[in-house]
Parts: C-alpha cells; sequence; structure tokens
C-alpha cells in the first residue's frame, strides 16, 4: 500500500514489486497488473494514482510514474492513452475522462476522418456519348459531343473572316451579336466607307428630277 492518501497532493512512494509495462498496453490495465503483483486493491491503487478519493478520472501520470518507478518518457511510449491519437503529443495531466486528443483541433480532425466515407457523395456511373464527328462511342463523365480536340474542331463550323483585312473573326461575341470585323479599327473603316457613298447616292436622286424639267 503506498505511504500517501489518495487525497495527498504529493507523490506516492514507489511500490516494492516493479511490474514493466507491455507495449501498446492501456493505462488500466497496467494499474491493475501493478495493483495485483503489489496484493493491492486495483480502485484502490487506482484512486490513489488519480489523487482523489472520488474513484473518478484517469491515473495522473506524474503519480504513476512515481508509483511503478518508470520515467514519464518511458510510460507515454509504451502505454496507450497518454499521447494524442492524432498528433502523438503528449496528453494534459489531470484530465477527467478518457481524453484521447490534446485538443480541440485533434478531436475534430479526427471526427471527420473516421467519418470520410460517410459523407463522401457517391460516385456518378460513366456517360456513353457517341462523337459528332467520327461516330465513336466513348464514356465520360459528363455528357460530351465530341471524343476528342481533333474531331471538336472538325464537327464546328469554319471561321469567318474579317470583311476588310480577311483575319479570322473570334466565336463569341460579349453581345451576343453576329461579328462582322475583328476590331474596332475594322469597324470604324467600314463606317468610314459607308459615309463616303452616302452623299453620291444623294447627288445621283437629286439630279434625276432636274432632267426631268428639262425636258
Amino acid at each position: 500500500m503506498p505511504a500517501s492518501s489518495p487525497d495527498d497532493h504529493r507523490l506516492p512512494a514507489r511500490l516494492p514489486i516493479n511490474v514493466r509495462p507491455r507495449q501498446g498496453e492501456s493505462v488500466a490495465s497496467y494499474v491493475e497488473r501493478l495493483a495485483i503483483a503489489n496484493h493491492l486493491a486495483p480502485t484502490l491503487l487506482r484512486a490513489n494514482l488519480q489523487g482523489s478519493s472520488d474513484f473518478r478520472g484517469r491515473p495522473q501520470l506524474d503519480r504513476l510514474a512515481a508509483a511503478s518507478g518508470r520515467t514519464q518518457e518511458v510510460l507515454r511510449r509504451t502505454l496507450a492513452g497518454l499521447l494524442c491519437e492524432r498528433c502523438a503529443a503528449p496528453l494534459r495531466l489531470k484530465v477527467q475522462g478518457a481524453a484521447r486528443w490534446c485538443s480541440a483541433t485533434c478531436r475534430q480532425m479526427a471526427y471527420r476522418q473516421r467519418h470520410r466515407e460517410r459523407f463522401r457523395p457517391a460516385p456518378r456511373p460513366p456517360i456513353v456519348n457517341s462523337c459528332e464527328a467520327c461516330g465513336t462511342s466513348f464514356t465520360s463523365p459528363a455528357p460530351s459531343r465530341w471524343c476528342s480536340r481533333d474531331c471538336r474542331r472538325a464537327g464546328q463550323p469554319p471561321r469567318q473572316r474579317c470583311g476588310r483585312c480577311n483575319a479570322v473573326l473570334p466565336r463569341d461575341d460579349p453581345r451576343g451579336l453576329p461579328r462582322l470585323w475583328c476590331s474596332d479599327a475594322c469597324r470604324v473603316w467600314a463606317y468610314r466607307e459607308r459615309r463616303k457613298q452616302r452623299p453620291k447616292a444623294a447627288e445621283s436622286t437629286a439630279a434625276e428630277p432636274q432632267s426631268l424639267k428639262l425636258r
């Protein structure tokens, strides 16, 4: 029986019989084997290592190291439940309950990792398409009209050219209107050419009535 009482804040004395911890063993299992080897009640030893007589909580690492004669680093590396299950950081001492993570961030990340498959959307079956250019059947995750880039170019209509410089016109127009000129310069040039032809047409229409009067 340790010399210190459960409510004593001093570290307990080292037990006469030393028990070697097993790799991956839980803290509760190691405390039980340590108590049985020293002819003690496991509940009494557990309460003494918790530093409280209410038989709740978990054994404190510093009190367990003092009673077993092992260092805290050896107990952290050997026993399960003393390191964070996600980042392997040392857990805080004097924590109530079965702590498994060092922070709320590790607890949330572990929860997301466990439920990743649950919240992942089911994969959609591939869609069977037929190429409009070569007629080849192919599968794709979304509907498609062409199987390759070459078929896409071959299936599209020929591109128009500018009426002034004969340059290839772009396909899309932000205003939704058909393109006639490749740039604003060609558009202004075409407008000026139309304005030059307007006075000649007006003079020709005005000269015809005068010729009729002379006759």
